[in-house]
């Protein structure tokens, strides 16, 4: 018999999926009423962690409230997306060498507008957990809202913590998450796009009161009790395969074909190192730990570089109606209806009655 569970989680990768999963989780709240009262903690690297971080802060415990919020959410990431999107412009300063892609002004104000100026991360509703680097201090960095570090975080602004978790390098100036402190953060998703196993770890540390009087690193029990305390649902993407090479054997390139080929290329393989390459290991830790009756995990295959290329080459205005499209042909898919059909029950959510799925306004 399953123990009663003490903590859900919902962990979300970033990159291009956070937004796309923004939009399926309307689809699971409409089908599903109560799906997103239900959680405890939210988890995000990159892009998701803003989505993480706002979701924790206006979630509640009504379903129609919800709805709105994850409305408003994906129009929170239509706006991020056409921040983020160069001009002319940007590039032309870019190339110079001297600048970032874009200025960071534009994603501050968004940021600004949707968590309000004077918000704090300790005002959070919900724990979240976002994940960034300490430049300064070269060393992984996790923002959260509970646990023993809790009294350190809470009186952090919560755009800074959301800017330090997306700014990544060369593509906007470094940020900082202590209230203009020394410490410079940049784009959590360069240690962990899917930041499953943290937050795991993170939850676990917290049941097991780490931090806290009497408790030793020297002096580290197993936690195999406090990972039957935790359900935990992924939301992620893996990138569409590229053609198949022609022919067999070692390949005997210099640089120019590695740069230039179609399919297998320096770009693509540094992008899929960076975002997707530990993805599916993290999924495959996650699900040997905590077994498939208390995790699992949906990861459409997503046209990841072409989507890269339509933001880059000033053509974002674009994405926000491909995503709304890419997210309603997911939801008919029958392996996210069977997941999330299997995975609502054993949270003791029941569905919408006479529900019929409809595409989430972008």
């Amino acid at each position: 018999m399953q123990e009663a569970t003490e903590l859900k989680i919902l962990s979300l990768d970033g990159a291009v999926s956070a937004a796309l999963q923004v939009r399926m989780l309307y689809h699971i709240e409409e089908a599903w009423p109560g799906f997103l009262a239900s959680i405890d903690m939210f988890a995000g690297a990159s892009d998701s962690a803003v989505m993480a971080l706002y979701l924790a802060q206006n979630v509640s415990d009504s379903h129609r409230s919800n709805l709105e919020v994850v409305k408003r959410c994906i129009q929170f990431s239509n706006d991020l997306i056409a921040g983020l999107s160069p001009r002319p412009f940007h590039i032309a300063r870019f190339l110079t060498g001297f600048w970032p892609l874009r200025s960071g002004r534009k994603l501050r104000s968004t940021l600004t507008e949707y968590f309000g100026e004077n918000a704090r991360f300790g005002d959070l509703r919900r724990k979240a957990l976002v994940i960034s680097i300490d430049v300064t201090g070269r060393r992984p960095k996790t923002f959260r809202n509970f646990g023993y570090d809790a009294r350190d975080n809470r009186d952090r602004s919560l755009v800074d913590v959301a800017y330090a978790s997306c700014s990544f390098p060369v593509y906007l100036p470094v940020g900082s998450g202590d209230n203009g402190g020394q410490h410079l953060y940049i784009d959590g998703s360069l240690i962990a796009n899917n930041p499953t196993m943290i937050v795991i770890t993170n939850a676990i540390s917290m049941l097991a009161g780490e931090g806290e009087s009497g408790w030793s690193w020297s002096n580290m029990p197993s936690k195999s009790e406090e990972l039957r305390k935790l359900q935990v649902l992924s939301l992620g993407a893996v990138q569409d395969c590229p053609p198949h090479r022609s022919g067999d054997g070692p390949l005997h390139w210099g640089y120019w074909r590695w740069l230039l080929t179609p399919g297998i290329n320096l770009v693509a393989l540094l992008f899929y190192g960076l975002f997707l390459g530990s993805s599916e290991e993290i999924h495959n830790q996650a699900l040997h730990l905590l077994g498939s009756a208390r995790y699992g995990r949906y990861q459409p295959v997503v046209p990841y570089l072409d989507i890269a290329r339509t933001l880059l080459l000033n053509r974002g205005a674009r994405l926000p109606e491909l995503l709304d499209a890419l997210a309603a042909q997911c939801a008919k898919e029958p392996s996210f209806q069977d997941l999330i059909n299997r995975w609502m029950k054993g949270w003791g959510v029941s569905p919408a009655v006479g529900h019929a799925a409809a595409a989430p306004p972008g």
